[in-house]
């Protein structure tokens, strides 16, 4: 079958050679770079276009008559999306004789649109879907299901290992369908709409931390944040700390105090902080700018530090640093005169 592709990152770097090597003919590849690009960027894409003399374009700017043009003339059959953030317009959907196909992070039509993954984690779901859908014209993963998975979620599981997981079970779940639509053995489910949730996209402040969360949610957190992500984050004085591993401390101890407070550093270099309930056990922290990922107890030395912004604080302190910079123009002044 001729295929156009879609994609970025990791998977959709995988996913093309998988493709090409089950024998498939790619027609032409389309790939951009983004903030996130787990190691493969476009020159990763180009090289296999290279290799292959495929035709590349590096843009998402794709619903316009240049490119429907173009894609008419690459006489393709189907279109396959693995991690494409932008929608595809009619026009473009209609260069393609079986249409386009894209692999969802969902359990569709739960969790429709954006960081699905995250937010499985961060709802402390049991499992996550995973859907191969029919492309609709101008709207995010609403087509027919083609195929389904679900990969199992517990207490422990990162986004970095819930990503491996995905990837490798999206290549087979797409070379499947593919060959479902080379033998015309589709079953197509539509999507229940009274079980439709929207997932809207996250931002980097969304990791940071509220230390009066209980310590499960504060976990979820990092879990749902941590690499390929921005990370899960917090104050130490006025420098921004990540927290890139993290555990819940079960059970934990009976104790009064304040949440965000260092209140052990262990043997093996981990601390406890309190939380608006339980204890958190840092495993892994990076000082933002300041060298590589290390053991917490390598930078935090003592049971005397409360982590996160004062506000108040921070004010009082801008407004004797303005007061002090007014009083050095005024000294200025004063001095020309």
């Amino acid at each position: 079958m001729r295929i156009l592709f879609l994609g970025t990152r990791k998977l959709g770097y995988l996913g093309l050679k998988k493709i090409i090597n089950a024998g498939h003919d790619v027609a032409g590849i389309l790939t951009n770079d983004y903030d996130i690009t787990e190691g493969y960027t476009s020159k990763n894409f180009d090289e296999i276009a290279r290799q292959h003399n495929i035709p590349i374009f590096i843009t998402d700017k794709i619903n316009n008559d240049k490119f429907v043009e173009t894609f008419k003339k690459l006489n393709f059959d189907l279109g396959v999306s693995m991690y494409w953030k932008r929608l595809v317009g009619d026009k473009v959907i209609q260069t393609a004789k079986k249409g386009f196909i894209n692999c969802h992070a969902g359990d569709l039509p739960k969790f429709r649109g954006f960081a699905a993954i995250n937010y499985a984690i961060l709802m402390g779901e049991k499992e996550m879907g995973m859907c191969i859908h029919e492309m609709v014209p101008g709207e995010a993963d609403s087509g027919d299901v083609f195929c389904r998975r679900y990969v199992p979620i517990d207490g422990d599981t990162t986004i970095t290992e819930l990503m491996e997981k995905f990837n490798l079970n999206f290549i087979e779940m797409t070379l499947e369908v593919l060959d479902q639509f080379d033998n015309n053995k589709l079953m197509p489910i539509k999507q229940d709409k009274t079980k439709l949730v929207y997932a809207f996209p996250r931002i980097p402040r969304d990791g940071r931390i509220n230390w009066s969360d209980e310590a499960i949610k504060i976990d979820r957190i990092v879990k749902a944040s941590s690499s390929p992500y921005p990370g899960a984050y917090t104050y130490y004085g006025h420098k921004k700390l990540f927290i890139w591993e993290s555990h819940e401390l079960n059970p934990p101890p009976q104790f009064v105090g304040s949440p965000g407070h260092v209140v052990k550093l262990n043997e093996d270099g981990s601390v406890w902080i309190t939380t608006g309930s339980g204890i958190l056990v840092l495993d892994k922290i990076q000082i933002d700018g300041e060298g590589e990922v290390q053991s917490p107890s390598e930078i935090l030395k003592s049971v005397q530090i409360r982590f996160g912004m004062e506000e108040e604080e921070e004010i009082v302190m801008l407004k004797k640093r303005v007061s002090v910079l007014e009083d050095m123009i005024k000294g200025q002044g004063n001095h020309n005169e």
